[in-house]
């Protein structure tokens, strides 16, 4: 039980340090100790909480398998927010649309039902992804904003630095420039000071990819900055969308 407690404890800082491969070692050490399926549930979660980010989609869709039926049985309403939430994260990178705003619409409603801010700031994180993809402009940036203030009711600062990027990209679509820069340019900042690399990596693509778009001589330096960054963490979609 301490080894399985441990490493699952080791695999979040890992993760926290932007060094994924790394933490789903961690986790997998930490899902080979549970004594239980609770305990092996939980693992399996965390480990679906890194291979989104290492883009191994369906693996992560099937250790989500694995712990979903533990938490469901326990009633543990935060928790299933927290899987749904994923879940909607995973239909996204697979442009599953309608699937990403389904999972992320029941993650709210346990979030709500459970008053987690944070839960709640995670899925209107996610229904902001859904309008996006969707093209939805105006819904996204309602959901960002609501998003990034749910945050700050938490205290949450590590997780509003890449909603506070997607401020910045719906920012953009709107033709709204300089509070696109604005807000990219916090987002930056507050990823350098909290050390939260993953956000940093997806910050510095965006800034990338909106000064490659306004014609600004920093597009280069900063996308070869995000292909090299993405690449450090195991980060592929960041680096092709980068190198594209």
């Amino acid at each position: 039980a301490e080894r399985h407690a441990l490493a699952l404890l080791l695999g979040e800082t890992l993760r926290e340090q932007g060094r994924n491969a790394e933490a789903l070692a961690a986790f997998t050490r930490s899902r080979d100790a549970a004594g239980s399926d609770d305990e092996a549930a939980h693992a399996s979660y965390a480990m679906a909480t890194v291979l989104r980010l290492l883009a191994q989609v369906d693996a992560a869709w099937q250790a989500l398998d694995i712990a979903e039926p533990v938490a469901l049985k326990a009633q543990a309403t935060r928790w299933r927010s927290d899987i749904h939430y994923l879940r909607g994260n995973l239909c996204f990178a697979r442009g599953d649309g309608a699937g990403c705003a389904r999972e992320h619409q029941q993650a709210l409603e346990l979030a709500l039902a459970c008053g987690d801010a944070l839960a709640e700031a995670q899925a209107l994180s996610g229904l902001g992804d859904a309008h996006y993809a969707a093209g939805r402009m105006r819904s996204a940036l309602d959901a960002f904003e609501r998003c990034v203030a749910a945050c700050e009711r938490a205290g949450a600062l590590r997780f509003a630095v890449m909603n506070r990027a997607m401020l910045g990209w719906c920012c953009y679509w709107h033709g709204r420039a300089e509070d696109c820069r604005r807000e990219l340019q916090t987002a930056g900042e507050a990823a350098v000071a909290l050390s939260h690399r993953n956000a940093e990596a997806m910050v510095i693509e965006s800034q990338g990819l909106m000064f490659c778009w306004m014609d600004d001589p920093e597009a280069l330096p900063t996308l070869q900055r995000a292909v090299q960054l993405a690449h450090e963490l195991g980060m592929r979609r960041f680096e092709m969308v980068s190198l594209v």
